[in-house]
Formats: structure tokens, C-alpha cells, sequence
């Protein structure tokens, strides 16, 4: 079973196969913090049998709940590599090299847990999140968030951007429930 989804640089795969596959557990992204430490592993110029992989130390520079920003340094052929805590947990996965080789992106591993929810699309906007699109038969269209609203806060919890409107959903149970400040119409323009 494949999955894959373009607007975050990832895809996964189930192994259905019974095996003894090697494998370190999944971290929780959502967990890491500006500065920790991280290691990259990566394969220069792709995988090669009997090649060892690089491995990289580095520190976390930036995490927003989509993207995984740290100065591990990796190169052509790392992408799809591991990011790994110190705790021996895969955080994330290598996605795109920044021109400067100490300031690269992954995807969080998070991204690939089932997890809460929203169902929106957005943009930061004017110190809150804009939606920008809703997303058919999910709980955001079922509770009549619509185009344009702007969501200000989760259960009290500000939302100042479309990073703290995954944040703040991202640290919630599966199925909670959630009570959202909005501004819509005349007063989203106050």
C-alpha cells in the first residue's frame, strides 16, 4: 500500500509482506523543540550496497508542524533519509536542500500518524490563519467553517498563523472536540 502527498514532499508505504525488516520507531515530531539536537543519516549521490550511510549531527533551527528546518548538513541523493533524535527515534524525513547546506527541510513523521483533523487548507493572515479552502465531508465544512474565515484561537489557544492552527490541532486526541474563535464577514474586517 502506497500513499503520497504532494504539498508536503512526502509518501509512505506499507509493508505487507510478513519479515524481519530492520526499523527504528517513530518519534513524535511534534515534540521537538529550536535547538535540539538531531542526526541526519543520507547516502551521497543515492544508495549503494555496501556503502555506509553519512551520518550527520545538527540542531533543530525551525518547526512548524509542516516542515522540519535544521543545520544537519545533507546533499543529493540524502533525500528520503531519516532525521533522528538522540533518543534513537525517526522525527523525520529529508526532504529538500536548502542552496545553503546548513539549512535543510524534512518532513515531520507526524504527518504519516492518523491524528486530529481539521480539514482546512490556509494561509497566515493579518496575525491569524485565513482559510483558504475547505476540505469536502471533514469536520471543518461539518461545523460550517467556510472560504475566508479566520480562525483566532482553539479552545482559547491563539492561532497567530496556519503553523499554530496545525500545532494546536496536532496536540489534540483523535476525537476531540474543539471550540474555535472565528472572525467572519464585517467582523473579520474590525
Amino acid at each position: 500500500t502506497t500513499a503520497i502527498n504532494s504539498d508536503r514532499d512526502s509518501a509512505i508505504l506499507r509493508i505487507t509482506e510478513p519479515g524481519e525488516w530492520p526499523f527504528l520507531p517513530m518519534g513524535n515530531s511534534n515534540a521537538l523543540r529550536n535547538g535540539d539536537w538531531c542526526v541526519a543519516f543520507g547516502h551521497a549521490g543515492g544508495f549503494q550496497r555496501g556503502t555506509p550511510a553519512a551520518v550527520r549531527l545538527g540542531r533543530v533551527l525551525s518547526h512548524d508542524g509542516t516542515t522540519i528546518r535544521t543545520d544537519c548538513p545533507i546533499v543529493n541523493g540524502d533525500s528520503g533519509g531519516p532525521l533522528i533524535s538522540l533518543d534513537a527515534r525517526v522525527v523525520g524525513i529529508h526532504s529538500r536542500i536548502h542552496p545553503r547546506l546548513s539549512a535543510n527541510y524534512h518532513v515531520p513523521v507526524n504527518v504519516f500518524r492518523p491524528g486530529p483533523f481539521l480539514g482546512v487548507r490556509g494561509r497566515t493572515y493579518n496575525g491569524a490563519c485565513e482559510v483558504t479552502e475547505v476540505i469536502s465531508g471533514q469536520p471543518a465544512e461539518k461545523s460550517g467553517i467556510k472560504v475566508g474565515d479566520l480562525v483566532v484561537a482553539i479552545d482559547g489557544d491563539p492561532v497567530t498563523s496556519i503553523g499554530d492552527l496545525i500545532e494546536v490541532i496536532g496536540r489534540q486526541d483523535l476525537r476531540a472536540t474543539v471550540r474555535l474563535a472565528i472572525l467572519r464577514g464585517a467582523a473579520r474586517e474590525r
